[in-house]
């Protein structure tokens, strides 16, 4: 997917610079630091530009590892009336596509103990309202309990039984 990282050219070579939002993550990555390396004065000592030349390469190689290591989030599709979240919902998403209302249960610790600080991404893409529960748990901004179609909401676990909801 292409990004803007800021910078309106590559450098390069041959003198026919590319806009920057032709590049993926990884590539404008690699970019930033030509720029970092193109950018030392003339008069730099050659030992000091080779450092920096190093890091800049070194630099690159570990953020590209780090966005090929982080892993892609999955949404379950749900049609039905009622929802439970299941292990496999932790730090990705879940949708909703109902023309009818959605109850989303999340359980309780004794049945499924999600970890301090999982993130859920709940959507409702269906007509139905989406209602957020569950038996036993805290919702500390209870506000958000619902989603209209096209709204989202974020569950964060925060404490044992006790989830935050962010917009």
């Amino acid at each position: 997917m292409p990004i803007n990282c800021g910078q309106t050219v590559i450098p390069t070579t041959d003198e026919t610079p590319l806009p920057c939002e032709q590049f993926s993550a990884d590539r404008c990555i690699v970019h930033e630091a030509a720029i970092a390396y193109l950018s030392l004065a003339a008069e730099t000592p050659l030992d000091v530009v080779l450092d920096t030349y190093l890091l800049s390469l070194i630099d690159a190689r570990n953020r590209i590892q780090i966005l090929e290591e982080q892993p892609a989030k999955v949404t379950r599709v749900n049609t039905t009336t009622a929802i439970t979240l299941v292990a496999a919902d932790a730090e990705n998403r879940v949708s909703s596509d109902n023309i009818l209302a959605v109850a989303l249960t999340v359980p309780d610790d004794i049945t499924l103990n999600f970890a301090i600080g999982t993130e859920i991404t709940i959507l409702n893409l269906g007509v139905g309202v989406v209602t957020i529960g569950g038996v036993g748990i805290t919702f500390i901004q209870e506000t958000g309990l619902t989603i209209n179609q096209g709204g989202g909401r974020t569950l964060i676990k925060v404490a044992a039984n006790t989830w935050v909801i962010k917009y």
